[in-house]
């Protein structure tokens, strides 16, 4: 039964709408309540479906330093 575990905890993306505001786990952005987005329920985490680039995110490169592993 524990090999069944780890299966578990593959992450599996599924597109969503939104019942509640949440953060994008990848780049941070706000996603309102009704917006089309990717969840994982293993995690119960929310990202974009496609998250700007990291261009447009920073001009100077930098890593969001709210962003765990953005180091």
């Amino acid at each position: 039964m524990e090999g069944g575990s780890e299966e578990t905890r593959v992450t599996e993306w599924r597109p969503l709408r939104l019942r509640y505001a949440g953060t994008c786990v990848r780049c941070g952005a706000q996603l309102d309540a009704g917006t089309t987005a990717l969840y994982d329920r293993a995690s119960k985490t929310v990202r974009c479906i496609e998250c700007p680039s990291k261009d447009e995110q920073s001009p100077t490169g930098e890593s969001d330093p709210g962003v765990a592993g953005g180091s």
